[in-house]
């Protein structure tokens, strides 16, 4: 892992967020982008003087953030951009194009009319993003570092397409996988199916000489069951497939994944299917 992008906004969850990416970077060595997206367009920045007054603030902000970090580590290797545009596309064009290998996102923990917000924000990076997400909490304590990641394994086509990049996380942090078998039917086929996906899956963690845990639940409910896994477990990271909706006017987060980056209150890996995909490859 050599570069690592955080969307940032200046809030608390953001630079929460660009935490995480320090203590990231210091186990990998990777690079820091930090990045802030103006999205007014064109017009409004030309007739509100207001709006013009935001991108002169993040660049004070992003100068009294660079005097604070001086002494850090790390500091040489963190950069900005200050771009246009929408959220969630421009971060995602961004992170192709800066060859980001992780793009990393501030969360809030949802209550009420928060949901709205977030899934304004992380979740649109999540949608647009060809690049893996880790949506982090604010409130969450990475000084524990990273021990177990769970990866959920489903009965879909592109359930097992996770493994490799949460493979690289485990290598990064010497974690344990925690592969949990999903059973969302009660065909006695379908959980066949489940559990081949599951044993391909361990073959691979094996393959990689990565500690590996088994599990399975029936569950008529992915999300909730998953996110009580996660308590009753004491696991730190989750890794899922993303899923995507389309309505007539927005291309939206489906609803288990949707679920899982807004309520968990640990860092959630958000992976893109691929069209040309082998585990073996």
């Amino acid at each position: 892992m050599e570069r690592l992008l955080v969307g940032l906004d200046f809030s608390k969850g953001s630079l929460h967020a660009f935490e995480i990416a320090l203590e990231i970077a210091k186990t990998t060595g990777a690079r820091i982008r930090l990045v802030w997206v103006d999205n007014f367009t064109s017009r409004e920045l030309a007739f509100n003087k207001n709006v013009r007054q935001g991108r002169i603030d993040a660049k004070k902000n992003f100068d009294e953030l660079f005097d604070q970090y001086n002494d850090h580590p790390m500091a040489e290797k963190i950069d900005y951009r200050m771009l246009r545009g929408k959220v969630g596309p421009e971060i995602s064009r961004h992170a192709k194009e800066y060859g980001a290998d992780l793009l990393i996102a501030g969360t809030h923990g949802i209550t009420g009319f928060e949901e709205y917000w977030i899934g304004s924000n992380a979740n649109r990076i999540v949608i647009y993003s060809s690049v893996p997400v880790l949506t982090v909490r604010y409130d969450y304590d990475f000084s524990n570092k990273i021990k177990k990641i769970l990866v959920p394994i489903d009965s879909t086509a592109t359930t097992l397409q996770k493994l490799p990049f949460t493979a690289n996380m485990a290598e990064h942090f010497n974690a344990e996988i925690h592969v949990l078998g999903i059973y969302s039917t009660t065909l006695k086929s379908m959980h066949k199916k489940v559990d081949n996906l599951v044993e391909e899956a361990k073959k691979y963690i094996d393959k990689r000489g990565l500690g590996f845990k088994k599990d399975c639940i029936s569950t008529e409910n992915i999300a909730r069951d998953i996110l009580n896994y996660i308590e009753k477990k004491d696991i730190e990271l989750v890794s899922i497939m993303t899923e995507q909706e389309t309505s007539t006017s927005n291309m939206l987060l489906g609803k288990y994944a949707h679920q899982i980056v807004n309520n968990s209150a640990v860092p959630v890996l958000s992976i893109q299917p691929s069209e040309n995909f082998s585990l073996s490859s």
